[in-house]
């Protein structure tokens, strides 16, 4: 019985198999690369600048060139997610989380420290309508100044030259001398919001006061500027103006 020789099989020569990973690789090379949007990386740089918005409102500038430019980088898109897509999502993240901190800080600091002045006024004109003109003019000096405690106030604006100088240029201002006037009858009411604003790290609070009784004609004015407190002391309030004030 014929036996059929057995078939060598036919073996794969290094020229096909050049061809093959060659031609895989010029597949690969055939596909499109992702697209890089550098708008992306630069919305996550303005993004991380945003945290300056937290100490002041002129730095919320930064905010909204992060925005206008994560907008930019996360426009509609074709094909696979470019990249920098993902950073510019970052930086618009940013943006809105310390912008939105930034003005909320700003805004409960602003009434915070508008209640606490006129509190503040409020209890000063309470003082001038009971005569206690000495502790009235004393908290128009900075709290770094005051007299201590311990040293008694009338002796020291009637005794002292220091003292007696003081009382004679607080007494020679003009809204000072309508108050001292007007006596207590006074019937004080504000006149409208107050105006914080900070100048130079100063905390300053505008307020603007009318008389219901009538006793004093003008409307008064009497700035206040807070001094934070600084290790055990605590913060003070100080009268820096006394003024009329007429509507513009």
């Amino acid at each position: 019985m014929p036996f059929a020789e057995p078939v060598a099989p036919e073996s794969e020569s290094p020229t096909s198999k050049v061809s093959a990973m060659t031609a895989e690789g010029e597949t690969d090379m055939l596909i499109d690369p992702r697209p890089i949007r550098y708008s992306g990386f630069f919305a996550l740089f303005l993004g991380l600048l945003s945290v300056f918005a937290l100490f002041g409102q002129p730095m919320l500038v930064f905010v909204v060139f992060a925005v206008v430019v994560a907008l930019f980088a996360l426009r509609p898109y074709a094909g696979n997610r470019p990249i920098g897509y993902i950073a510019g999502l970052a930086g618009l993240t940013c943006a809105i989380l310390f912008g939105v901190w930034g003005v909320t800080e700003r805004n409960l600091r602003y009434r915070f420290m508008s209640e606490r002045a006129v509190v503040f006024a409020s209890d000063w004109l309470r003082l001038m309508a009971e005569g206690d003109y000495e502790l009235a003019c004393e908290l128009q000096r900075p709290p770094s100044v005051r007299q201590s405690p311990s040293m008694p106030l009338t002796q020291y604006y009637r005794e002292s030259e220091e003292g007696k100088l003081g009382m004679n240029n607080f007494r020679e201002n003009t809204a000072v001398l309508e108050l001292i006037d007007a006596g207590s009858a006074v019937k004080w009411q504000l006149h409208r919001a107050p105006t914080y604003s900070t100048q130079h790290s100063r905390h300053l609070t505008s307020t603007i006061w009318q008389d219901n009784s009538g006793k004093v004609p003008s409307l008064i004015k009497i700035g206040l500027e807070f001094t934070p407190p600084v290790g055990d002391e605590m913060g003070q309030w100080t009268v820096y103006e006394i003024t009329t004030w007429a509507e513009k």
